[in-house]
C-alpha cells in the first residue's frame, strides 16, 4: 500500500507554528500514516478539513509539497458523484490526469495527490 500523508486546511488570521500559510488558508502537512477516514477525522479534530482544491494556484502550491497527500474528495456516498468534504461537487478538474477521477477496479472512493504524476483517486482503506 502506498504511504499517504494527510493534508489539513483551516482558515485563520494567523497560522500556528506547524501550519503553513497560502492564499488565505493555513495548511498542515502531517507525516502520520493514516487512511482517508482517519485523516479526515484528524483534520476535524484540529479545527480544519482535508484540503479542497479550488484553483490551479492552490494545486501548484500543493505540488511543491513532495509526498502524496490525502485530499478532501470522495464519491463514497454516491458512486461517480465526486464531492469535496464540504459537500460541494467537483467542478475544477483541470489539474486532474486524463479520465481522472475514475472508478478503476470498481472501488475508488478516496483521492490523494501524488508527486510527479497527475492526481489520482484510489481506494486505500477508507
Amino acid at each position: 500500500m502506498t504511504v499517504v500523508i494527510a493534508v489539513f486546511v483551516s482558515v485563520k488570521a494567523a497560522c500556528a507554528d506547524d501550519w503553513e500559510y497560502f492564499d488565505g488558508s493555513c495548511y498542515h502537512f502531517s507525516t502520520d500514516v493514516m487512511n482517508w477516514t482517519e485523516s479526515r477525522d484528524a483534520c476535524v479534530t484540529m479545527g480544519g478539513h482535508l484540503v479542497i482544491i479550488n484553483s490551479q494556484q492552490e494545486w501548484e502550491f500543493l505540488k511543491t509539497k513532495g509526498e502524496g497527500h490525502w485530499i478532501g474528495l470522495t464519491d463514497v456516498h454516491e458512486e461517480d458523484s465526486w464531492r469535496w468534504v464540504d459537500n460541494t461537487p467537483l467542478t475544477y478538474p483541470k489539474f486532474w490526469g486524463t479520465n481522472q477521477p475514475d472508478n478503476y477496479g470498481d472501488g475508488e472512493d478516496c483521492c490523494h495527490k501524488s508527486p510527479n504524476i497527475h492526481n489520482r483517486c484510489v481506494l486505500h482503506n477508507k
